[in-house]
Formats: structure tokens, sequence, C-alpha cells
């Protein structure tokens, strides 16, 4: 019943940062007017966020014992991050395609999408990594192994990482305290720059000196990650999902109740297809057919516009940032107090609990006091280039 990788200890987690979730909104943050999609897709995202992070705990389980950050020997922790990892490339290709289509013969406001873009990402995730500056060389600081850091090594991870996690202060595990997670930011901006070539397929106007240019950066960036051709089918997926769901026929069929038992057999077919890796190409195909249920307005039993992840998808950005180093921290805690034995599951995961409503506490923190007041600033930037209006 105790073992460690137990569902119990992710049903747990879970609950608790819904009730944290729960009992913040209204008292500490408001929910924004949503329709349509836009409600059950930010509770997709909550949701989504929180799995990434009971599962990477339990990755620190095999952590604690062998030494080594790799996938977990359990179908269900294995399935929670990279299940959620896929959706999320998934979720911002349906966005931004959504996007798109809907916005009729209205251009594209190509500087306000890339300033929302660098205001949504940018301040959060450098705030964060001033915090990973500070407690490598904390950690430096306590296990005697302080050592000078060049000061490209903290550009390359100012940089999303996108060139390489180079070791900080000396601590070789540097990546860990991020739960190795940066390598999707990648993905995300090579997407980002690729938009002006979508809208252009999708028949919308982009400049086309601006969709060279992002092909380049885009090209790049691809040049300096190992490239997994999954990710980009994930993308697709997304973006296919997006056209899909804009039929009214089958977006009504796959929005009703009997759809949330289709998504949970997509997902079981997922893992029967490939039970070690969610990153297969059946596996994903299945994977996206629980996406388009989603998509197409289903919200799995009310589960998605239950207000625990409403608000949970609004900090989903900052938890997703935070979850690793608070993890990390907690852990590095954890092992100076003598009667605590992490290697006991039980010690280890009501830890893990423990340091739950503090995560979700952080990160709508972050949401609500770097997130929301640098996106305040794209009025501004609108004000000083306002988009000439055609007569």
């Amino acid at each position: 019943m105790f073992t460690p990788y137990s569902p119990l200890w992710a049903v747990l987690c879970l609950v608790i940062a819904g009730l944290t979730a729960g009992w913040l909104q209204g008292k500490w943050v408001t929910l924004p007017a949503l329709q349509g999609q836009q409600v059950q897709l930010l509770g997709l995202r909550g949701v989504l966020s929180c799995c990434i992070y009971v599962g990477h705990a339990a990755v620190w389980v095999g952590y604690l014992e062998h030494g080594r950050w790799e996938v977990p020997p359990s179908l269900l922790y294995t399935y929670l991050v990279q299940v959620s990892v896929s959706m999320f490339f998934m979720l911002t290709a349906y966005l931004f395609t959504t996007r798109f289509l809907s916005s009729g013969e209205t251009p594209v406001d190509w500087l306000d999408l890339y300033w929302g873009r660098f205001l949504k990402l940018v301040p959060s995730y450098w705030l964060v990594m001033l915090l990973l500056f500070a407690l490598t060389g904390l950690a430096a600081r306590l296990m005697h192994t302080a050592a000078t850091t060049p000061l490209s090594d903290y550009a390359h991870w100012l940089a999303f990482a996108i060139a390489g996690t180079p070791a900080l202060h000396g601590i070789n595990d540097t990546s860990v305290a991020m739960a190795n997670a940066t390598w999707i930011f990648a993905y995300e901006w090579i997407f980002y720059f690729s938009l002006p070539v979508l809208a252009l397929l999708l028949g919308r106007r982009a400049p086309l000196w601006l969709a060279g240019t992002g092909v380049g950066l885009g090209a790049i960036i691809a040049m300096n990650i190992a490239n997994y051709l999954i990710a980009y089918s994930m993308f697709v997926i997304g973006i296919v999902s997006a056209l899909l769901s804009r039929r009214a026929t089958l977006a009504t069929r796959l929005a009703r109740p009997k759809g949330a038992l289709l998504y949970v057999a997509s997902l079981c077919a997922a893992a029967m297809a490939s039970p070690n890796t969610a990153y297969a190409y059946m596996a994903v195909f299945f994977v996206g057919l629980a996406f388009l249920i989603v998509a197409s307005g289903n919200t799995l039993g009310g589960a998605l516009v239950h207000r625990a992840s409403q608000v949970l998808g609004l900090a989903s950005y900052s938890l997703f940032l935070l979850h690793g180093m608070l993890l990390y921290t907690g852990i590095l805690v954890a092992k100076r107090i003598p009667d605590l034995r992490l290697e006991e599951p039980v010690h280890f995961w009501l830890l893990v609990a423990g340091l739950t409503p503090i995560l979700v506490l952080l990160s709508l923190a972050c949401y609500r006091f770097v997130e929301l007041p640098a996106l305040g600033m794209r009025g501004k930037i609108r004000a000083i280039f306002p988009r000439e209006s055609k007569t």
C-alpha cells in the first residue's frame, strides 16, 4: 500500500493542490470572465501542471536512491509527466491556430503577439532564474563546493537554457533544481517563431520578411538542441485539433458527458500501445484524441471548470517554473533533519504533500505580482506603436 509509486500519493498531492487553490479563490485571486472552450482549457492547464509536479516528485525517488534523473519505474507517474507535456504542446498549437482562424479578416498584430509572448514568458522566467542562481550559490556554500561561474553560464540559463544547462557554482545537479524540464522551452520558441508561416498556411496575411526571420531563428534553436521529431508531431496534433473542433457535429458529440469516458479510454489505449513511454507515436495519437475531446468542449464531468482547476490554470506557468526548485530546496532541507528518512515512502511523500500548498501559494504569488503586472505593460507598447486602422 505504501510503496514509493502507489497511486495514493498522486491522489493525495493532487487533492491538496486542489483544496489549496479552491480555498484561495476569491480570497487572493479572482477568476477572469472566460467563454467557450477557454474555460475548460484553463482548467486543463491547471491539472496538467500539477500532474507534472507529482510526476517529477516520483522521479526524485529514484534520484535519491541512485543519483540518476530518469523515468520512474511506474506507468502512472511516467504518464503523469509525459502526457501533460504532450498536451501542453498541443494546447499551445491549438490556441494560436484557433486565434488565427477566429480573427476573420482582421490583420494579425504581430508586434502585439510577440510582445505578449515576451511579457508572458520572460519576466517570470528571469525571476526564477535569479532564484536558481541564489539557490545554487547557497547550496554550494553548504556543500563546500563553491566554484567560479562564468557569465556565459548565467546567460545560457537566462536564454531559456536552449544552448545547454551548465552547472552553476559547482553544483553538478543544477538542472535537477529545474526538474530537468527546461528542454520544452526550445520547442515552444521554435513554434512561436513559426507562427507567421502557420498564419500563411491558414490563409492569413503575414509579412514574408517576418516569416523568413522566424524560420531562421527557429532553425538556429533547432541546431542547438537534440531534436525529437515526436515533439513536433504534438504541435501538429494541436493544429489539427483546432481545425476539427470547429466542425460543429463532431464537437457536439465529443462534448457530451460520454465523451469523458472516451477521454479515459484514449489515455488507457495510449498506455497499452506504449507502456514504457508516452513519447511514442501511437501513444501521442491517442493522447491527441483525448486532447481533441477537451478542445471540443468536454469538461470531463465538470472537473475542468471547477474553481480549483481554474485557479491552478491561472498559476500553471509559474507552477511549472517553480515546482522543480521547491522540490530541490525541500529535499535539501529535509536531508538535514535527523529523524526524517527520505528513503521511506511515507516520509518522502508526506514531505511532498507538505510542499504542495506552499507551491500553489508561491505560484499564485508569482502570477499575481509578476505575470499580471508584466502583462499589464502590453498596452503601453501598443500605445507607442499603434496599429494603423484601415478605412
